[in-house]
């Protein structure tokens, strides 16, 4: 790798030796630049550019680089060119369609290359096994199988399902004997029901008092209404 001695140019230097750059561009590279000048590559082209200065030895290398890529790009992919000449596949597909190129297009039917493969695993393997191995619906595996004339292994049948048996009772109960109280009858309700009449049983830390009530005259309301008959017990006034 070159290295490049780098001074500190004296103001206006770029400007005052314009004419000498413009003059040596024509010939000499940027590298040869950097190294007339004790400057570096990058300061090199800056100033070249911004002076206006075209450089003939860069547009020269760049025709032999477009040439040299025109040549490889027709018969490798992006990711096969950028594995000869070093790069990275994004790098190399900036410098493609920055030099006006396109690199040959990637084959899409990828199964087409991989059918020995699925040969070979189709003696040992499922349709469902495939599926999962190469990540894809069953569906799918078994149209490629179909198109390649392919035979999978067949699925290994489940485990036989029994016939359920009809369940015989735990203790069946011999007809006409009664049934135990608790086990499957349902109590009457006059069974549970106490014909006594209910008591109300006070704690003993709690007292009653009992307030006796007026009796109210036979024509008082008995409701928000403008009625005004005679109350008779149990019956509803209307």
């Amino acid at each position: 790798m070159q290295t490049h001695t780098v001074t500190l140019k004296p103001k206006r230097y770029w400007k005052q030796n314009a004419a000498l750059l413009a003059k040596q561009a024509e010939t000499m590279s940027n590298d040869k630049l950097a190294a007339a000048h004790n400057a570096t590559p990058k300061q090199i082209r800056n100033q070249l550019h911004k002076l206006g200065i075209k450089s003939h030895a860069a547009d020269n290398a760049t025709a032999a680089r477009k040439a040299h890529l025109q040549v490889l790009a027709a018969k490798l992919t992006a990711t096969q060119l950028a594995d000869r000449e070093g790069k990275t596949v994004s790098a190399i597909r900036q410098e493609l369609t920055r030099l006006g190129l396109k690199a040959l297009p990637v084959k899409r039917n990828v199964w087409a290359d991989r059918r020995p493969q699925l040969e070979e695993y189709a003696k040992t393997h499922t349709a469902q096994q495939l599926a999962d191995k190469y990540r894809c619906d069953v569906a799918h595996m078994y149209r490629l199988l179909n198109r390649f004339d392919i035979t999978a292994q067949p699925a290994k049948p489940g485990p036989a399902r029994r016939t359920p048996q009809p369940s015989s009772p735990r203790n069946p109960r011999p007809s006409g004997a009664p049934a135990k109280a608790g086990m499957g009858t349902t109590p009457t309700r006059t069974s549970i029901a106490s014909t006594r009449p209910a008591q109300i049983v006070w704690p003993p830390h709690v007292q009653v008092q009992r307030i006796p009530l007026p009796d109210l005259p036979r024509d008082h309301r008995i409701c928000n209404g403008s009625s005004r008959a005679p109350y008779q017990p149990g019956q509803h006034g209307r």
